[in-house]
């Protein structure tokens, strides 16, 4: 999985495509923000319960469980145009598909997403992956953070970001500007 870094910055990069004046912050981008992270909520029980690495990558790693997340996150935060309601509820969506974008294929029933899930509990890790993943453990979790692979998972986590917001302003660069 990677880490908020990639999550949040693909999140903030959708909200600056979809609404550029908007940026940098603002309630939509602060909503996105977090809806991109919310999947990741389960980690709270995985710290907490004995053996509950097994609720990670669960119902909240589908497409259906992080678009519910996002929606919950969009109505807490009274979004009301819909172009800011999409961007939150893609957000949490983004979340599942960069997580099946990272880790080895081999351990996909382990650490992979259930995308399809209630209709399937097949979990699914993409054959060629973009991300370093992040070893998890209830244990080692909080310091698998800060270890070397952490940081080089970082760099290429900034780097995606980066690109993210490049494809971003090119693609909003090609859209002429309406008239107010």
């Amino acid at each position: 999985m990677p880490s908020p870094l990639a999550h949040i910055g693909a999140a903030l990069a959708l909200r600056h495509l979809a609404r550029p004046r908007a940026w940098p912050i603002d309630r939509g981008g602060v909503a996105a923000a977090l809806s991109s992270i919310a999947p990741d909520f389960d980690m709270v029980l995985v710290l907490l319960l004995p053996g509950g690495l097994a609720w990670h990558h669960g119902p909240t790693h589908s497409l259906l469980g992080s678009g519910i997340l996002g929606l919950l996150v969009a109505l807490g935060f009274r979004l009301r145009k819909a172009s800011s309601v999409a961007v939150v509820v893609l957000s949490g969506m983004v979340h599942v598909v960069l997580d099946g974008l990272t880790g080895d294929p081999a351990r996909a029933a382990e650490f992979g997403v259930p995308w399809a899930w209630p209709l399937s509990d097949e979990r699914w890790i993409s054959a060629r992956t973009l991300f370093i993943p992040f070893e998890i453990d209830g244990e080692g979790f909080l310091w698998n953070m800060v270890t070397g692979i952490a940081w080089r998972a970082y760099g290429v986590e900034a780097a995606f970001v980066a690109a993210c917001f490049g494809i971003a302003m090119v693609a909003r660069s090609l859209v002429p500007e309406r008239e107010a």
